[in-house]
């Protein structure tokens, strides 16, 4: 996770100028479009190789297109009448997924470990016995 979180602020320092040059419509559907993608080969992938592209330059690249542009599209398109709000509502929203996402993970996992073919007795995931 360290080197996947430090690409994504290597990657963010080069791209700062094609976000200037695209705009911040275009980056944000190209990094959309990008991590989608590539989450979908990193779900699919049975390589090494494939997945270590997917986590060490893909998925980086594609999420210093997100929330960073978010960022910035926040700040070049309010006001300082409107600014605060904007920021505030962005957090909250972004607080409110964090809050949501890590439940929602665990009812998805146990979801998929009771309707797999999970024998009796068995070790999860996660290594715990059922």
């Amino acid at each position: 996770y360290g080197a996947w979180g430090a690409l994504i602020t290597v990657f963010g320092l080069f791209t700062g100028t094609i976000i200037d040059k695209l705009g911040v419509a275009k980056c944000l559907r190209i990094g959309f479009i990008l991590s989608f993608f590539s989450r979908v080969v990193l779900f699919t992938c049975t390589s090494k190789h494939v997945l270590l592209f997917c986590t060490l330059v893909s998925l980086p690249l594609a999420n210093c297109l997100g929330i960073p542009v978010l960022t910035i599209g926040l700040r070049r398109y309010t006001n300082n009448e409107n600014r605060g709000f904007a920021f505030g509502l962005f957090y909250v929203v972004m607080n409110v997924g964090a809050l949501i996402a890590g439940p929602l993970v665990d009812v998805l996992t146990r979801y998929y470990n009771n309707n797999g073919d999970s024998e009796e007795g068995s070790a999860n995931d996660a290594g715990e016995y059922e």
